[in-house]
């Protein structure tokens, strides 16, 4: 009930024009990808249009615009279709990993949540990338390495900010088997796999164009430290006030410290850790690159 009454809610909007990156960035990208046929491949696609991406949200709009046409109610049901897609995943991940009455409100925390529910229907990769970014935890949590290299690959394929992700799994992985007192290098080794996936993207790059990241990317890095806080106090914002989590934050806060009181399974659980790590780590890379609201999905 909870879904039908998103995607009823989200129809009123399918005939919006364009707006922000979608009118001058990706809704002309993805059209664009539609006119000469899908293709992963950087050189076979315009670079004033990719701007340097990965393709794989352009490659799945193309393929959508060969189907259903290149109209506005088309391409918004398209991002919309990747929104509901990321929906259902949660409900049932989250039922199979813990339990159908926090599956269900899981769902509806997200679909509440402003920074999703306006891009739900936009043609921006940020619900796709958080969509495969998801479930790359999720076949991380339950090591199902193969479906976890495929996830993470997508991902990497979608935008380069997922590498970030792999690397806060990482990261994840290795305080676990800290705490736990148990390396297995083999799983680290297939934690890293998609770095491959990295390394074929920005060698196709080399190949294209003669460089490995779009330059005009790279330079909005920055390790000084001044900047830096400044985005972590907007990304804190954005995440905790802007968003209303703030008093949800501080009910989870307060629930963990009650649990580890109680010395509660769920506390030990490295859910908990595959869950929070990731959050600080990918702030911290957004405190670094160029940062905008949307990124925070």
């Amino acid at each position: 009930m909870i879904l039908l009454a998103f995607v009823i809610s989200k129809s009123t909007h399918l005939d919006i024009p364009y707006f922000w990156d979608e009118s001058w960035v990706y809704g002309p990208a993805v059209s664009v990808m539609g006119d000469i046929g899908p293709t992963l491949l950087p050189s076979h696609f315009p670079l004033e249009h990719s701007r340097g991406h990965p393709l794989f949200f352009h490659f799945l709009g193309g393929a959508w615009i060969n189907i259903f046409g290149n109209g506005l109610v088309a391409m918004h049901s398209f991002a919309l279709s990747i929104a509901v897609a990321f929906i259902a995943s949660i409900y049932l991940i989250i039922n199979q990993l813990i339990s159908k009455t926090v599956a269900v409100a899981s769902c509806a925390l997200l679909i509440f949540q402003p920074i999703f529910y306006a891009q739900a229907s936009m043609v921006l990769p940020e619900i796709l990338l958080s969509f495969l970014c998801f479930l790359s935890l999720w076949a991380c949590v339950k090591k199902k390495w193969l479906l976890y290299f495929l996830f993470a690959s997508l991902a990497i394929w979608t935008k380069e900010s997922a590498l970030a992700f792999v690397f806060c799994l990482f990261g994840t992985y290795i305080i676990i088997s800290i705490k736990n007192r148990s390396f297995q290098i083999k799983d680290i080794l297939l934690i890293l796999s998609p770095i491959l996936s990295f390394l074929i993207f920005i060698l196709c790059n080399k190949l294209a164009f003669g460089w490995y990241l779009y330059p005009e990317h790279t330079g909005m890095l920055t390790l000084e430290l001044q900047p830096i806080i400044g985005k972590l106090k907007a990304i804190f914002q954005n995440i905790f006030i802007d968003q209303k989590r703030l008093a949800l934050s501080l009910a989870a806060g307060i629930s963990i410290i009650f649990l580890a009181a109680k010395e509660s399974q769920f506390y030990k659980n490295d859910l908990l850790m595959f869950l929070i790590i990731p959050i600080i780590g990918f702030s911290i890379f957004s405190a670094i690159n160029f940062y905008t609201v949307r990124y925070v999905l």
